[in-house]
């Protein structure tokens, strides 16, 4: 039976994704799994406890719209309308990535990243705090329903994860974010959710 991982602050969990480590939080939608995006190593760490498939790309969380920019190429006009309208909030943009800043390990090799600003004001604090985004996925094995609690969260990762803050009050009714992708005339919805888009013409 695995032991149970340690339930921490978010001033803990600053402390140990500056150290390299992978934690877990609620979002704004579900439970992730979160790392420094940019360390090779820690970025590997959330593949391997998840048990995800390399090919499959991890989102980047972002304080706020200006750090999401600065991690990818320029938006058009309608991008930006519906960052501004949506985020923080329940929606993943699929945007082309900055190969200067977003490496092949977040995104499988591919030219576009997902990219979210969540709303979760312990969350935002914690992203505006830490000097590089967070790459995040759902916390739950790969192919399985995404967690909703923290006693879940608990039972599936255990000690293999270096800490949880554990709230379940702040999710928003536990569905996954919308996914966009907005590279393609017209945008794609990839995932339905809470966020109705309105797609480009």
């Amino acid at each position: 039976m695995n032991k149970m991982p340690a339930s921490i602050s978010w001033d803990r969990a600053k402390e140990i994704l500056n150290n390299g480590g992978v934690v877990s939080f609620p979002t704004d939608t579900v439970y992730g799994l979160a790392a420094n995006a940019f360390s090779k190593k820690a970025v590997q760490k959330v593949y391997d406890l998840k048990d995800r498939d390399g090919r499959k790309p991890l989102v980047l969380m972002c304080a706020d719209i200006s750090s999401a920019q600065a991690l990818t190429q320029p938006w058009g006009k309608d991008v930006q309308v519906a960052a501004e309208k949506h985020w923080p909030g329940a929606l993943t943009l699929i945007l082309l990535r900055d190969p200067k800043k977003v490496s092949d390990d977040i995104t499988a090799g591919g030219e576009t990243v997902g990219v979210r600003i969540p709303n979760n004001k312990d969350l935002l604090t914690l992203l505006s705090s830490l000097p590089f985004p967070l790459a995040v996925t759902s916390a739950n094995r790969s192919g399985k329903k995404e967690c909703t609690k923290g006693s879940d969260v608990k039972k599936i990762f255990g000690e293999t994860i270096d800490g949880i803050v554990e709230d379940d009050t702040i999710l928003q009714g536990g569905v996954p974010s919308t996914v966009a992708d907005v590279t393609v005339e017209p945008w794609k919805v990839l995932r339905r959710g809470p966020v109705e888009l309105v797609l480009s013409d």
